[in-house]
């Protein structure tokens, strides 16, 4: 009989219980030479971190959700002030607009050291593949880029 190491692609076989493993599950070991077939879990929350490059321009980013949930927080950090005006930036999830999912980063904004939060209320659930908008009014003069974070809890 030859060694597991030396079995080409025809002879290799499945894990052991594979044919009496339910669908989405995984085979876990324990560390002592066995183990379990457990069902498979998706991530339960995630953070996506978004680039503008301008504000003060008019615009949107869009990012696909990667699993559903719950839109749970907006966070932007500007990376300069607004020059003449405060810059509102608002949140939607395939076109609709999220509740309280508007952040204004006002011309006192430090660089770098302010965060500023959104705490959506109601249409902030994602679907995988949802597409997250988060759109500029640029209202302001001056290069402003932002980094933002979007919670999906």
């Amino acid at each position: 009989m030859p060694e597991h190491v030396s079995l080409n692609d025809p002879n290799i076989h499945e894990p052991k219980g594979i044919s009496t493993a339910n669908a989405n599950t995984v085979y876990v070991a324990d560390g002592s030479g066995s183990g379990d077939w457990l069902a498979q879990s998706a991530p339960s929350n995630t953070a996506l971190c978004i680039h503008m490059a301008d504000v003060s321009t008019a615009g949107s980013v869009y990012v696909p959700a990667p699993l559903a949930g719950t839109v749970s927080r907006i966070s932007a950090t500007a990376w300069s002030a607004p020059g003449t005006a405060d810059v509102t930036l608002t949140g939607y999830i395939d076109g609709v607009l999220i509740v309280d999912g508007a952040l204004t980063i006002p011309t006192s904004v430090t660089a770098g050291s302010n965060v500023i939060h959104a705490i959506p209320a109601s249409d902030n659930v994602t679907s995988i593949g949802s597409v997250i908008e988060i759109a500029s009014d640029g209202a302001s003069t001056g290069v402003v880029p932002v980094q933002l974070t979007i919670y999906i809890t």
